[in-house]
């Protein structure tokens, strides 16, 4: 992280300082006649402490988006972690429920089961980003007919 910091604060410095070595030649005439002038090498110095400034800024600048994207990397990683762990025990959970609508016997019952497990499926399928919400976008509703096993999203 410290040396890419260091590649844009150098290369920062650099072009400003041709920057300014250009415009000295194209406005001077010469960088050797300029200088030579009272006073410009203070003036000239102060230019190289802007630069440097600038260089500094511009490290510290890019340390800290990279600070904020490795952040960003490792909150994104967590927020997947925590979206399977919940998807795995609540289809877990929605195995068992099915189960005992099915031990029931009563066909009521089962689809009432059934699309109340296919509506949560499909809340966990648009929360993990895998379908678009229904009636959002341009994708039909991935629940299955009632009657069929739901948990199995593939």
């Amino acid at each position: 992280m410290r040396r890419q910091a260091l590649l844009i604060a150098g290369f920062v410095f650099a072009c400003s300082t041709v920057a300014e070595f250009l415009s000295i030649d194209v406005m001077a005439g010469s960088f050797g006649s300029w200088i030579h002038h009272p006073r410009r090498m203070v003036l000239f110095a102060t230019m190289l402490i802007v630069n440097l400034t600038n260089a500094a800024v511009a490290g510290y600048l890019a340390t800290r988006m990279r600070k904020a994207q490795l952040g960003w990397k490792a909150s994104e990683h967590q927020r997947q972690v925590t979206t399977r762990y919940v998807n795995h025990h609540v289809r877990n959970a929605l195995s068992a429920l099915q189960y005992a609508a099915f031990l029931t016997r009563n066909d009521q019952a089962i689809e009432i089961c059934n699309e109340s497990i296919s509506r949560i499926v499909t809340a966990l399928k648009v929360a993990d980003g895998e379908v678009t919400e229904p009636g959002r976008g341009t994708e039909k509703d991935p629940a299955e007919p009632p009657g069929k096993s739901l948990l199995n999203p593939k």
